[in-house]
């Protein structure tokens, strides 16, 4: 099997060579399941440190405000999901300012930065959250509905989105630079590196599409990897299916802010690669995941995505059709995109009226424990999800319990 570490220098990895080195993690010897494995949820970890996330006493910053007055407790919590067996950890920069995702970015190298050859795979993603991260009030689990965002046309809500991601991408650019290393913890002033940027939360299909033009149009960007994660929901408010049933929901996921799921991911496949990826070699997403949803959420998601007609959806579903018959495959079969990412959160809900959090009557598994995850990833798995990880209320605990399942 392919040896990881030499994989890896100082210098950042580009598009295909991470594209290899997610395969190589899924198919090392002796591993259960084929599923790179991803961190869990830095505000909750964060919090059980101590810190106050409300947005009085973050001003809208949530983790990221603690990079600046405890960068030793973002360090901490990036060990532990390490130590639990992450091997693509995200830096604490999904709300954070301009000036603070440098910061993030540089913690997180820190955080590595001296530990064993553990840590010479792991791949290093900057979380980017959507505007509606930056807006507050939950708005990424709704879409802009609420808003006014898109009183005045979709153009008008496009130059909106490009207004908001097109800065905050150009302050990423330096982590991918050729000369981009761990080297400025020396203090000789260089930048430390990044992998990709994974833009997550997403709830809108003009905001991803959005995202997309700009990562794979302007020349700027054009050389930096990246993936996407969406937001979604339901199409009605029928109940959630317990994690034990056997039934099939039929009720069509869609993004959070409207859209079937299908229709939308295909759309952003188009945006991203054109209708045939085998034309060209536009910068498309590494993967696109489905991220912060209700466990029971993930499965219903996945089998809609198997009537996605663009010819790399296509491709996912028969991969995970034959998973159980192939044990490794040719890397070239793969070699556009890395199929989907699911990291859904505890499936706890918050109780605004005590403060708390509490699992609906509905979910008996908790992710801390195996059987959670024993349950899930294989059907996860054999629907294609290529990676997998947590959200809100996942923490290194769950994270722990998760790769135990897939590690075998």
């Amino acid at each position: 099997m392919t040896d990881l570490r030499p994989t890896f220098g100082k210098r950042p990895l580009r598009r295909s060579a991470i594209l290899e080195h997610l395969a190589a993690i899924r198919y090392r010897t002796g591993r259960r399941y084929p599923c790179a494995i991803l961190d869990g949820g830095f505000a909750t970890e964060i919090e059980r440190l101590g810190h106050d996330l409300s947005t009085t006493a973050t001003q809208g910053e949530w983790a990221a405000a603690v990079l600046h007055k405890a960068p030793h407790d973002v360090q901490r919590v990036h060990r532990r999901y390490l130590e639990a067996g992450a091997e693509i950890l995200t830096s604490a920069s999904y709300q954070a300012s301009m000036a603070s995702i440098p910061t993030a970015v540089e913690v997180l190298a820190r955080s590595l930065d001296r530990l064993d050859t553990q840590a010479s795979y792991v791949l290093r993603a900057v979380s980017l959250g959507p505007l509606a991260a930056r807006l507050g009030g939950g708005l990424e689990y709704r879409g802009y509905a609420d808003t006014e965002l898109f009183a005045a046309g979709d153009e008008a809500a496009r130059e909106t989105f490009r207004r908001y991601h097109e800065p905050r991408i150009a302050a990423c650019v330096p982590f991918f630079a050729e000369n981009s290393n761990d080297r400025d913890l020396t203090g000789d002033g260089t930048v430390p590196r990044a992998d990709f940027i994974l833009f997550e939360t997403v709830p809108d299909a003009l905001e991803a599409t959005c995202i997309s033009e700009l990562m794979t149009s302007d020349t700027r960007f054009e050389n930096i990897p990246w993936a996407i994660s969406l937001q979604c929901r339901l199409a009605s408010s029928s109940p959630p299916l317990a994690p034990e049933s056997s039934e099939r929901c039929t009720n069509m996921p869609q993004l959070a802010g409207g859209g079937p799921v299908p229709s939308v991911v295909e759309e952003l496949l188009v945006s991203s690669f054109g209708p045939d990826p085998e034309s060209g070699t536009r910068n498309g997403p590494l993967f696109i995941g489905f991220n912060c949803c209700p466990p029971w959420l993930i499965r219903p998601i996945l089998e809609s995505l198997q009537r996605c007609r663009h010819p790399l959806a296509r491709q996912c579903a028969i991969l995970s059709r034959t998973l159980e018959r192939t044990e490794v495959r040719s890397a070239d079969k793969w070699a556009n995109f890395a199929g989907w990412a699911v990291y859904p959160n505890s499936g706890e809900m918050w109780d605004p009226g005590t403060q708390t959090w509490g699992r609906p009557s509905a979910s008996t598994l908790d992710p801390e424990n195996d059987a959670f995850w024993q349950y899930h990833v294989p059907v996860w798995s054999a629907l294609g999800a290529t990676i997998i990880g947590g959200c809100c209320r996942i923490g290194p605990q769950g994270i722990s319990a998760l790769a135990r399942v897939v590690l075998g």
